[in-house]
């Protein structure tokens, strides 16, 4: 009887430790390391249980007892689910926090790299826009803001709006002269080759008078524009 009163004394501090595990805010550590003990206490309560149903000789009070052994049997398989189960969530919780913070760090990457873009590009854009204006500055006041103006709707907004004024033909600055300029102007900032004559031939009419398939057809090529560059003629 005190072999048996031992193993029920294992058993049921394996279902203390496990209420404790429930109800106190410990840490899954401490959790998992409690669990552990307790079924290590049903673990040894078995044998000892086993050992005492062996040498009865009363099949009645036998079959209570393989009751008892199945019940703390039962308490060990539970302590070590448990155990399993708050590792599990304190590993899942510890990948979910490592993959919220790599996407996080992604995100925080991207955009960087495109605000990083956009300011090349925006750098770009107001280079572009400057070294024009120096290559018209042979125009009249008037003229160069008309231009200017037309310049910039272009290259931040791809419009091709006509000049306020329009822009008489500059003997100082030829046919040849413009057509260069500009593709190397605005090639630099990725417009096309068409926009790039459909603008030319809008704002400077009085260059084209044929229209923007004779721009299209005699200004500089892109690879032409972008080995130059700007600052080269």
């Amino acid at each position: 009887m005190g072999t048996a009163l031992l193993a029920m004394c294992f058993c049921a501090v394996s279902l203390l430790l496990a209420l404790f595990v429930s109800l106190s805010p410990i840490s899954e550590k401490a959790k998992i390391r409690i669990l552990y003990a307790g079924a290590v206490a049903s673990f040894i309560a078995v044998p000892l249980m086993d050992r005492y149903i062996a040498g009865l000789n009363n099949f009645p009070a036998e079959m209570r007892y393989r009751g008892v052994l199945v019940f703390v049997n039962a308490v060990c398989c539970f302590c070590f689910i448990m155990a399993f189960m708050i590792k599990y969530q304190a590993v899942k919780k510890k990948v979910d926090t490592l993959e919220q913070t790599v996407e996080q760090l992604e995100h925080e990457r991207a955009t960087a790299m495109v605000q990083s873009v956009n300011e090349d590009k925006l750098q770009k854009v107001e280079d572009s826009l400057e070294w024009f204006a120096k290559r018209i500055s042979v125009f009249t006041k008037e003229e160069q803001d008309a231009i200017n103006a037309c310049a910039i709707a272009f290259a931040e907004r791809n419009q091709i709006n006509d000049p306020k004024i329009p822009i008489a033909v500059n003997p100082l600055y030829s046919q040849a002269s413009l057509m260069q300029d500009g593709s190397q102007a605005f090639f630099y900032i990725g417009k096309s080759r068409k926009d790039i004559s459909a603008f030319l031939a809008t704002v400077f009419a009085s260059y084209f008078p044929t229209g923007e398939s004779f721009v299209y057809k005699k200004m500089p090529g892109e690879k032409e524009a972008s080995r130059r560059g700007l600052g080269e003629r």
